[in-house]
């Protein structure tokens, strides 16, 4: 069986024959050489008819580094390095051979999404999807990936099937159904459960469907381009084994380009321009919060802030080992416009933020491509048989050396020396059939097959050696395994010492805290004993005045006694009712001092207790290794706290 290869040179596009075998092992070599990051691909498109290109050049390619000079500023030049950079000679064949592997990849099991970002008019849907006959990368992909299937184990088992929808206006429509639109869940592995899925048993017929849908996407001239994309565009194609239930696939994102402000747009352009900055600018926050896990060490990122973040999160939500959950490529498209400079530079920007983000940690698994391989082996075996034999064997025997097979005897397989066999050697009135792809000594007299000794020592030879591969791979497999148990505790153990760290800052954090409330309590105290001293001297003045105006009173009143037992007429009655309300003053201004002393002694009590309890517990996290517990409202503690503060009411 003849496959095709896919090489991974630039300017090779076309294939030599390759057996199955040769060709999974070149393409499980070519899988392993990934990066453990994001991969990013920058493209320059050429300049179309009617363009100016600008003296000196905006964007230069060289080495797989992209060279911006600000055109405002012939002094100001910066280096992008990117995984791959082509320049606009590139071909699509070109592209599409960064990526080849990567496309092998899922069909050991990687899910993979292919995103195209970057300005508008850079040739981001023709990248994608080409134009006419000149089909784009995921054209050339869908074709691979029914090569693949058809000389996989899986050929009779998949089931291949597309979606395609479109974020328009914060909207998201199933292109497949009739633009209906659907709802966003925030929750669960699919954001999208009620979008359509169709299958498709064919390359031609997924991108002939494929074609149809996106001729339904919205579109818009503007002043940048006649054909802008206004909505972003994600292909979902996937591929199920029935016989297993394990599925893979390819995401494709096309997102509309980001542009400038428009003021001379109508408004419609506008709104549709101010929705596409802002997804992209959440896609763009998303991208960062990625980059930063190994420093937060957390899995949190935003998703729901856009339609666009959301519908992708399942691809760009973390794992627990901080990297994603599919294979990741990125193509940034780029122009060599004058004018959309800085729309490129924010282009290139996101590009470096991708670039730090860790992708899909696993490899594809050499046991399974070697069993894959054996499956094959064994599927083109029954394959053979099945064309040649009108009755299936049910048994297989080996005889000796020389035996014949009996008439008698249906439904097993005899092997023979003699590698000489001839039509008239058995031909006993039965038919007699010859095994199309196997040796010329290999017949089938009824429902009997002869096998010569050494062809089935052959097959035996084959399959030992089969064995013996995957053994070794099963070898290799658990002393993986057990490397990935070391540096799984190695990690827990990392973890656990910034765990240690973070509390301990978190511990420190509450010390400081608790020492500037301290302070707070004991300003606060000064201010309370300050007060009760002043209340104090006020108190003790009001009880000499109430003594004196008391003794004033018993005076007066006793000389009117006097007065009236000898027959003196009484005076002073206006004078002593004066007296008696200035005492009456007097008295309520020393009750109000009294209860007033009474609050600042309850006041002065509660500090104390406070005070003595973050002392406690400050004492207590010096020697403990767990973080403080002590309440955020310190003036809340609960009352039963005793204490031993000093009697305010004898300070005087």
């Amino acid at each position: 069986m003849e496959g095709l290869k896919l090489q991974r040179n630039f300017g090779v596009s076309m294939t030599s024959p390759l057996t199955t075998d040769e060709l999974q092992a070149s393409q499980l070599q070519g899988s392993q050489n990934i990066s453990n990051r994001i991969r990013v691909i920058a493209r320059v498109r050429p300049f179309l008819p009617g363009e100016v290109a600008p003296n000196p050049p905006c964007i230069t390619v060289s080495n797989n580094v992209i060279t911006a000079h600000d055109p405002t500023n012939s002094m100001i030049i910066t280096s992008h390095p990117f995984d791959i950079a082509l320049g606009p000679s590139s071909t699509q064949d070109n592209a599409y051979e960064t990526i080849s592997n990567d496309i092998y990849r899922v069909m050991c099991g990687v899910p993979m999404l292919l995103l195209a970002y970057g300005v508008t008019s850079a040739g981001k849907t023709y990248t994608l999807f080409g134009e006419g006959k000149d089909i784009g990368l995921y054209g050339r992909a869908v074709h691979d990936l029914y090569r693949l299937i058809d000389i996989s184990a899986i050929a009779k088992s998949a089931l291949v099937s597309i979606s395609i929808v479109q974020i328009y206006m914060n909207s998201v429509m199933d292109l497949l159904n009739k633009g209906e639109p659907l709802k966003l869940h925030g929750a669960g592995t699919d954001p999208l459960p009620g979008r359509r899925w169709v299958d498709v048993d064919s390359a031609t017929t997924c991108l002939s469907l494929t074609r149809r849908a996106l001729q339904n996407r919205e579109v818009s001239s503007t002043a940048l381009n006649t054909m802008s994309s206004r909505s972003h565009c994600i292909v979902f194609l996937r591929i199920l084994d029935t016989a297993t239930g394990q599925a893979s696939g390819l995401t494709v994102v096309d997102l509309a380009g980001s542009e400038p402000h428009m003021p001379g747009a109508s408004k419609q352009v506008q709104q549709e321009s101010s929705f596409i900055r802002t997804s992209l600018l959440m896609l763009d926050r998303a991208m960062k919060d990625l980059k930063s896990l190994n420093c937060t060490r957390t899995t949190s990122v935003s998703f729901r802030s856009s339609p666009l973040t959301m519908a992708l999160r399942p691809y760009l939500q973390p794992t627990s080992d901080f990297s994603l959950p599919c294979n990741s490529v990125i193509f940034l498209n780029l122009h060599g416009k004058a004018e959309g400079f800085f729309s490129n530079k924010e282009t290139l920007q996101l590009g470096l933020v991708a670039k730090s983000v860790k992708n899909y940690s696993k490899t594809a698994s050499r046991l399974g491509v070697l069993s894959t391989t054996a499956a094959s082996m064994a599927g083109s075996m029954g394959k053979s048989l099945s064309r040649s034999s009108r009755a299936r064997p049910t048994d297989i025997a080996i005889e000796d050396e020389g035996s014949l097979p009996s008439p008698e005897i249906t439904g097993t397989i005899y092997a023979t020396a003699d590698t000489n066999i001839t039509l008239s050697q058995y031909n006993s009135g039965q038919d007699i059939t010859r095994f199309p792809n196997c040796p010329a000594s290999l017949v089938i007299q009824g429902d009997s097959i002869l096998i010569p000794i050494t062809y089935w020592n052959s097959i035996l030879t084959e399959f030992e050696n089969l064995a013996t591969a995957l053994a070794n791979a099963s070898g290799d497999i658990q002393e993986e395994l057990q490397n990935a148990r070391q540096e799984a505790v190695a990690e827990m153990a990392q973890l656990m010492e910034l765990n240690i760290a973070k509390e301990r800052e978190s511990l420190l954090t509450d010390i400081v805290e608790r020492d500037a409330t301290i302070n707070s309590l004991q300003q606060e105290l000064i201010t309370v004993m300050a007060n009760n001293d002043t209340l104090s001297k006020q108190l003790y003045v009001t009880k000499t005045k109430l003594n004196s105006f008391q003794g004033s009173l018993d005076s007066q009143q006793s000389n009117r006694h006097s007065m009236s037992r000898f027959g003196d007429p009484v005076s002073g009655t206006s004078n002593d009712s004066s007296l008696l309300d200035q005492l009456k003053s007097y008295r309520e201004e020393n009750y109000q001092l009294k209860q007033r002393l009474s609050e600042l002694e309850s006041q002065y009590r509660r500090s104390v207790s406070q005070l003595d309890y973050i002392k406690a517990e400050l004492q207590r996290a010096s020697t403990d290794s767990t973080r403080l517990s002590i309440p955020s409202n310190l003036m809340g503690l609960p009352d039963t706290m005793t204490s031993t503060p000093r009697d305010l009411s004898k300070s005087e």
